[in-house]
């Protein structure tokens, strides 16, 4: 069996095998589970820094907040509006954003928005330089718990020997460790 590393992953390879002992390949297979996860959970697109484009449909003029989903953010390449073939590059005056959260609000006055269909095309560059800490303690926790889970030491909840019947706890992320990533969610 021969893994691959997913290009955005969570911790290093490398921090895997130093804290844990497992292969390389159950390390890598472990480490993208736990960043698929982790992006799930989360709602992102990325994990670390590199070029990224969201694609929304248009908020309501009432509402018109769209969330960059690779926080946080570097630099804006372009915010696009797009309906059909028309494009609309937005200048720097016509949205503000929170880099740090990606919340991106649009000006209402922007020509032809909103429209029916309209979507929000962002280029950007996000994610971490360096995955904090904690995501990378709870990252290794959940690789363990994995680890625990595939190898039958955790997550029994009844078993039967005759019959043979077995049923799993189904909870995928803890509660501690769905404390942190709660904390870089992105809406």
């Amino acid at each position: 069996m021969s893994v691959t590393l997913v290009g955005d992953p969570i911790v290093s390879e490398q921090l895997v095998l130093d804290t844990l002992a497992l292969s390389g390949d159950k390390a890598r297979m472990y480490i993208n589970a736990v960043s698929g996860m982790f992006l799930r959970f989360t709602n992102r697109s990325r994990i670390n820094k590199g070029a990224t484009v969201d694609k929304e449909i248009a908020p309501p003029p009432s509402e018109p907040v769209v969330w960059l989903r690779a926080t946080p953010v570097d630099e804006v390449t372009s915010i696009k509006l797009v309906l059909g073939s028309t494009e609309t590059t937005l200048t720097a005056d016509e949205y503000t954003l929170n880099e740090d959260t990606g919340r991106l609000v649009l000006q209402t006055h922007v020509p032809g928005y909103p429209s029916p269909n309209q979507v929000v095309v962002s280029t950007y560059t996000g994610g971490w330089e360096e995955v904090p800490g904690e995501i990378q303690q709870t990252a290794l926790e959940m690789i363990k718990l994995q680890h625990a889970r595939l190898t039958g030491r955790i997550g029994i909840m009844s078993e039967s020997r005759e019959g043979y019947s077995a049923s799993y706890d189904q909870a995928a992320v803890p509660q501690p460790v769905a404390d942190v990533w709660r904390r870089y969610k992105v809406y």
